[in-house]
């Protein structure tokens, strides 16, 4: 039948359902398709619509389009098929590769029923799919399913989608072009049976696409012959179309005949291809890899013995190349980066252009370095020589490539530097060749497990600044891919939460998180010391665990990564952690700008391990070297496998490698030159028998043989850098330590003792030289970081610190002639001079020695050596309270029992007096005994308490507590004092050798109290506090009792007059015993330390005269580090033997010489007396004015008031005081109310009873300046006008009068406001009389008077009148002054017209 001229002859015949109703049986396909890249979306719409026309009615069709499942069942096709409604939905989108396995999954279970001769999915993709999705797919896929693959992106790596198809009988074809897309896709269905069968069939009624109507077509496949094509696959379709239209208009009664034959479906083929036919039938590109090998036990056989056979010819080169001057070798070296290998041609099984005639070199950036500055350095030329090595391993490499047996990549990793020669050949991408973009494969977690023993790795980031955060980010991950499958390991942050709860293996996955830990650090967590000790000893306590399991590997690591200075607790609790049974090794990494920190190197020097100053990226090589310090090489000869990885010229395709390290075996250690590997990868051996089970045997973790003999400290040494060489180990025990320490300190108070003799003798001419650097104004030159003091220091001087008390003025620039003329301290200066070359020498001796230092006791200086920079903190301290310092306590005072009475009055001085007893209590030392009570009743202890430091704390609690008392018994007091030295006595709770009461009060001491003292077998120590006190009295009783008194009249006397305190309780004989004290905490920030110190003298006075104290410091945890003897001596130390009694006491004598001037006893009377009026005025004037403001609430009822009049009494009675009333008010005392003005008046004037009453007793008591009166006069215009008299006094007949009791309330008051600059500021007054009425002058002149008449002596007045000023120029306000002013008014006034 000719062909209608309407036909379109461009369409493809092979889309047409005459061909593939012939050719293809009935199928059952899933087409999936994953489209994310617009630029291929308009030729995977006609790869959809190509496939589309590949179905007949008789087929059954799913369409997953980007994980759409809505067309995802089987669905039997109808033509015309609505193809567009699928290619509409086919739009760019992001997919995952979880997006994608659950795609062919779908396609998978919508094949699960299928019955249709041929079962296909056909994936269309412009994505890589990773082996994990190929996987979850091939798990439990029917045998009878077929995957066939279209990749449309070039760029991909096919080999797993291809590999996905050839595992399912498949195959894969790349689209390119729409010019062979039909082909590549038409192919799917022409793979699955031969065509034996050359029967006609009838097709199903169909429209025909050349013309209207249907059609019917009679065809018959025709294979090529047997000869040609053994498995006579498709020649072509001759076929014979039957239009229905025209038979039925031709009148055909007999049309369902061929209805009926066009529905007949032919049976499914009998025959199917085998593997190995459709193998033939793929074009090339597609064809399936096939190795030589059969099974994965082959594979790995082959390939280790090939591993094995390369490294020794490697090694064996290596000797060669040392003997000859040039290289032996074919030594290429042509650069992956440069484009330059010859011979290179695209490879599908490599999926990019390969030479398998030679290797080419890809260098890191430290290898490219000294490859391009070539120059005559050893490092240039063992990379010179190592390219040459490594070049001869190619004749091998070609042998083992050309034998098919799964060798993939074959390479060699050079050590020292990092370059890989690879083979065969491939060129690196130009973004990948830039400097810094390279991956250096010595950072891989399969290269550390490779070249390094077993290992659990504890790594610590300390983070505590923001200084180089990013460069210990990027170390702390390079840290973490040292962990190999070979190892287990953890990661912790200080500050932050375990990743774990101990060591886990070293997985890929584990990797990644500890990873992603890593990143999630985004600012610096400033974590403290504390901090940072917490994650060491949870890392210790997990390498203790394991121990205890016996499951530990062949070397317990600790890997701290801080941007911080470490502090010396951190070196003592890592020391106290790491016994010598778990033998940890610590490597500590510093960065930033503290990372030249000595307190680190020692940390790891300590531990066998090493330290590194990671500055800059070109550092963090460093990181990874920690292993090779655990032990030397050894050959074992086992092949290492790594975990699966993705090679990375394999793109996503997993694989894994099998290596052994390369040792140079002439040098000392079996040096690691590098690694001689061989890749293979997943693809290769899931075709393979066991294939799959031996991958996952070579990637798995597993144990490692330990090598037998690790590197011990001396080996360690040798391979330390020159910056991190620890020092020479001293051999010393910690009983020499104590030995040297207590030389020094001798040696260096005996100096300053002669030196201060001299500086006596020569008054103005110092015999020592030496520089005064107050480090709070101007530091000394040549500061460097030292270990023992965690900080920069200078040993070039001591720092020098004056207190604030001192009046000399010092400039930067400080020279002992600039305190010439303060002789005590310019003496103490120039003796302290002459320590220090005995504290440069013992610093010199021992880096155990910590602080060595001078305290004065008289000037409060203080001299340090080494100088170190001080804060602003420490600097405005300066030294006020060096007299209450631990240090100083205890070797300037005697072993004594001390019991402190507080007896606090006054709100006004409470703040004072606790300051003063706080500051006594802090003088305590660990050899007292203490105890302390106040006039209330309160007492802290029973009986007396070695003053320990919790003891010392309670006592300050104590005082913190202490309130105001109200009326006390101070001999009540002194009883309960009795007691308490009583029942020492009895328990043995004393030192028995002095007992001294420190009686700290603001008030009144009864000269009952002083009786109650006398013959006591203690001494008193009196502190008044505050204007009030009783200095007279206070004075008078320790005077009574060896004791001394001392007034505090401001927070600043405290620590002046407490320093005097230890001239009574010092030893009083010379002695070498070195005094330890207890531990306590460094203020500069050594932790805890313990000082041994001996008090310093003036051996040239009458007796020993305490100037200061000199001192050396040791940490305690340094102490308790000598494994041998450490607790024991720090024990010794802390004995309380070391403290005796003196030989003998200080006899009155010498204690009236230690006195100060205002303190000594002799001739006190009379001056103490007037001295306690005066006290006895101000603690008056402050009564009353709380009186006055409690506005008359302080008395409560008519007895309270003491109400007596002078003129109810006779000369012969006696009374505690008597009023002087105007008439009107003594009439209204029988009947007051509280709240009256006259009540209050009374009120005020009663509460001074007492205080008269005590001042008459002491007078008395004292035999001194006898007291006639004390009174009250009240102000008129403040209270009631009255006068109270204290001893009361008798008045009869005129003075009883209305008259006269007028006279005498205006005289006294007269009398009394001549004195009222007592209580008034001295003032000038200037009196202007003008008037112009003669009435009024008298009035006015009166006035003036009056006005005159309030000024005391202390005011200064003139008057002025029309005639002039009564003085030149303001007068003083004596009576002779008021008498002018009088006269000068009366007559010289006149009246102004």
């Amino acid at each position: 039948m000719p062909p209608d001229q309407s036909r379109n002859l461009n369409i493809d015949a092979r889309l047409s359902q005459a061909y593939v109703q012939t050719v293809s049986p009935q199928k059952d396909v899933v087409i999936v398709v994953d489209i994310t890249m617009v630029t291929h979306q308009s030729l995977m719409r006609q790869a959809l619509s190509v496939l589309i026309q590949t179905l007949s009615p008789r087929d059954n069709l799913a369409v997953i389009i980007n994980g759409d499942l809505q067309f995802s069942h089987l669905q039997q096709v109808t033509l015309p098929f609505p193809v567009s409604d699928l290619l509409d939905k086919m739009i760019p989108q992001d997919l995952s590769q979880e997006d994608t396995k659950s795609a062919l999954q779908a396609g998978v279970v919508a094949l699960q029923d299928s019955s249709g001769c041929v079962k296909a999915i056909l994936c269309l993709t412009d994505h890589a799919v990773n082996m994990e999705t190929v996987q979850s797919v091939l798990e439990g896929l029917s045998e009878d399913v077929q995957i066939f693959t279209y990749t449309f992106n070039p760029s991909i790596n096919p080999r797993i989608l291809k590999h996905l198809a050839c595992a399912t009988n498949g195959s894969w074809e790349p689209i390119t072009d729409d010019v062979t897309m039909v082909t590549r896709l038409t192919k799917y269905y022409g793979m699955h049976h031969h065509l034996n069968d050359s029967a006609a069939r009838w097709t199903s009624i169909v429209p025909d696409r050349l013309s209207a109507g249907n059609l019917s077509s009679c065809c018959c496949a025709v294979p090529h012959p047997a000869m040609r094509d053994p498995l006579r696959s498709l020649f072509g379709v001759l076929c014979v179309d039957l239009s229905v239209n025209k038979l039925q208009q031709a009148g055909a009664t007999d049309v369902n005949i061929l209805e009926t034959k066009a529905a007949v479906t032919p049976r499914c083929p009998v025959q199917r291809y085998t593997k190995e036919e459709v193998e033939q039938l793929r074009p090339e590109e597609s064809k399936c890899s096939r190795l030589d090998v059969t099974t994965g036990g082959e594979l790995r056989e082959f390939i280790e013995r090939a591993v094995r056979t390369t490294a020794g010819a490697l090694e064996t080169a290596a000797q060669v190349v040392k003997l000859l001057p040039t290289c032996p070798f074919i030594n290429t070296q042509y650069d992956s980066c440069t484009n330059t290998t010859p011979g290179m041609v695209p490879d599908q099984q490599y999926h990019q252009p390969v030479s398998n005639s030679t290797s080419n070199i890809r260098l890191t950036d430290q290898a490219r370095t000294l490859y391009t500055n070539m120059s005559d350095s050893d490092p240039y030329k063992a990379l010179v020589d190592s390219l040459c090595v490594s070049s001869s391993a190619e004749i091998d490499w070609v042998s083992v490539f050309l034998q098919s047996s799964g060798a993939r990549w074959q390479f060699f990793i050079d050590g020292p530097t990092g370059y890989t020669r690879l083979y065969p050949s491939v060129n690196d991408p130009p973004e990948s060749c830039q400097e810094g973009r390279g991956i250096d494969p010595r950072s891989q977690s399969w290269y550390a497990g490779m070249t390094s023993p077993a290992k659990d790795v504890a790594i610590i980031v300390d983070p505590v600044l923001d200084d180089s955060l990013d460069i210990l980010k990027a170390a702390a991950k390079l840290a973490v891919n040292t962990i190999s499958k070979y190892d287990t390991g953890q990661l912790m942050v200080a500050r932050q939460q375990l990743q774990s709860d101990g060591f886990e293996q070293g997985t890929e996955t584990k990797r990644q998180n500890w990873l992603q830990t890593v990143d999630n650090i985004s600012s610096a967590t400033h974590s403290t010391t504390q901090d940072l000790i917490s994650a060491i000893r949870t890392a210790f306590s997990h390498f203790k665990d394991k121990h205890q399991q016996e499951d530990t590997k062949c070397f317990p690591v600790l890997l701290l990564l801080t941007n911080r200075h470490l502090d010396l607790t951190v070196l003592h609790e890592t020391a106290r952690q790491n016994t010598p049974h778990l033998g940890v090794r610590v490597f500590t990494f510093t960065f930033g700008q503290l990372a030249d920190d000595p307190v680190a190197k020692q940390l790891a020097c300590d531990s066998k391990g090493s330290w590194a100053m990671v500055k800059t990226v070109e550092d963090l090589h460093q990181i990874r070297e920690y292993y090779g310090m655990l032990s030397p090489g050894e050959h074992v000869g086992n092949v290492l496998w790594s975990e699966a990885y993705n090679f990375k010229y394999d793109g996503d395709i997993r694989g894994t490698t099998g290596c052994l390290p390369v040792y140079n075996v002439s040098s000392e250690y079996l040096s690691l030159l590098g690694l001689s590997c061989v890749h293979v990868d997943e693809i290769d051996l899931q075709g393979l028998t066991d294939g799959q089970k031996m991958f996952s045997e070579l990637t798995a973790s597993s144990t490692k043989q330990c090598p037998t003999t690790p590197f011990d400290e001396e080996d360690v040494q040798k391979l330390r850098s020159a910056e991190a060489k620890c020092p020479a180990r001293i051999s010393l025990t910690a009983t020499d330590l104590r030995g040297l320490a207590e030389q020094a300190v001798r040696q260096a108070a005996e100096e300053f003792e002669i030196g201060y003799v001299v500086a006596q003798q020569t008054p103005g001419v110092c015999p020592f030289t030496g520089e005064f650097y107050d480090t709070c104004k101007k530091l000394p030159q040549s500061f460097q970081a030292v270990l023992q003091f965690q900080r920069e220091v200078s040993r070039r001087s001591p720092a020098f610190h004056l207190p604030y008390s001192v009046d000399v003025t010092v400039g930067e620039e400080t020279r002992l002639q600039d305190f010439i003329d303060n002789q005590t301290l310019y003496q103490s200066l120039c003796a302290s001079l002459g320590m220090d070359s005995t504290w440069e020498v013992t610093l010199q001796r021992s880096q155990y020695i910590a602080w060595q230092f001078y305290g004065d006791q008289t000037s409060r200086f203080l001299r340090i050596f080494p100088a170190l920079k001080e804060t602003q903190e420490q600097c405005s301290n300066k030294m006020s309270d060096l007299p209450i310092r631990t240090w100083f306590s205890s070797a300037a005072s005697s072993p004594k029992d001390v019991i402190i009475v507080l007896d606090p009055h006054y709100t006004e001085n409470l703040s004072l007096l606790k300051t003063t007893a706080s500051a006594l209590i802090a003088t305590l030392t660990r050899f007292d005994f203490a105890n302390i009570l106040t006039t209330s009743g309160q007492q802290l202890f029973p009986g007396m308490q070695r003053a320990y430091g919790d003891v010392r704390t309670s006592m300050i609690q104590f005082v913190n507590q202490t309130e105001v008392v109200g009326d006390s018994d101070l001999t009540h007091s002194f009883v309960s004092v009795q007691g308490i030295v009583d029942r020492a006595l009895q328990s043995s709770n004393t030192t028995h050798c002095v007992t001294a009461v420190v009686l700290i009060t603001d008030y009144v001491i009864m000269p009952s109290v002083l009786e109650h003292l006398r013959g006591k077998a203690f001494r008193i120590f009196t502190y008044t506090v505050g204007p009030w006190a009783d200095q007279t009295n206070g004075k008078r009783a320790s005077c009574e009792n060896m004791g001394a008194w001392t007034h505090v009249a401001s927070v600043e006397d405290v620590w002046a007059k407490i320093a005097d305190y230890y001239n009574y309780f010092s030893m009083n004989e010379k002695t070498n015993n070195v005094i330890w004290t207890e531990p306590y905490e460094d203020r500069y920030g050594l932790g805890e330390i313990v000082s041994g110190c001996l008090p310093v003298y003036d051996i040239q006075s009458e007796f020993l005269t305490l100037l200061g104290v000199t001192c050396l410091d040791l940490t305690k945890q340094r102490i308790l580090s000598f494994p041998n003897d450490g607790e024991e001596v720090f024990n010794a130390m802390q004995s309380l033997s070391q403290r005796r009694c003196p030989a003998s006491q200080l006899t009155e004598v010498q204690i009236e010489k230690i006195r100060k001037p205002e303190a000594k006893c002799r001739g006190h009377q009379v001056a103490g007396t007037v001295q306690g009026m005066e006290d006895s005025l101000r603690r008056g004037t402050v009564t009353a004015q709380r009186t006055f403001v409690l506005d008359g609430q302080a008395c409560h009822g008519k007895a309270d008031l003491a109400a007596t009049d002078s003129c109810d009494i006779t000369a012969t009675q006696r009374t505690n005081s008597t009023l002087i009333l105007a008439t009107d008010d003594r009439t209204r005392t029988a009947n007051m109310s509280p709240g009256s003005p006259l009540y209050k008046a009374l009120c005020v004037s009663a509460t001074l009873i007492q205080n008269w009453r005590t001042t008459i007793d002491r007078g008395e008591t004292s035999r001194s300046l006898p007291i006639l009166h004390q009174y009250f006069v009240s102000n008129p215009s403040e209270l009631t006008s009255h006068i109270r008299v204290y001893p009361g006094v008798a008045m009869s007949g005129e003075q009883c009068t209305d008259t006269g009791r007028h006279h005498i309330l205006e005289s006294v008051l007269a009398e009394t406001q001549n004195n009222v600059g007592a209580f008034l500021y001295p003032k000038t007054m200037v009196i202007l009389l003008h008037n112009t009425r003669a009435d009024t002058k008298a009035q006015m002149v009166q006035t003036a008077m009056d006005l005159t008449n309030t000024l005391s002596q202390w005011d200064h007045v003139n008057v002025v009148t029309s005639q002039g000023t009564v003085f030149s120029q303001t007068s003083h306000a004596t009576e002779d002054a008021k008498d002018r002013i009088r006269t000068h008014t009366n007559l010289g006034f006149r009246v102004e017209l």
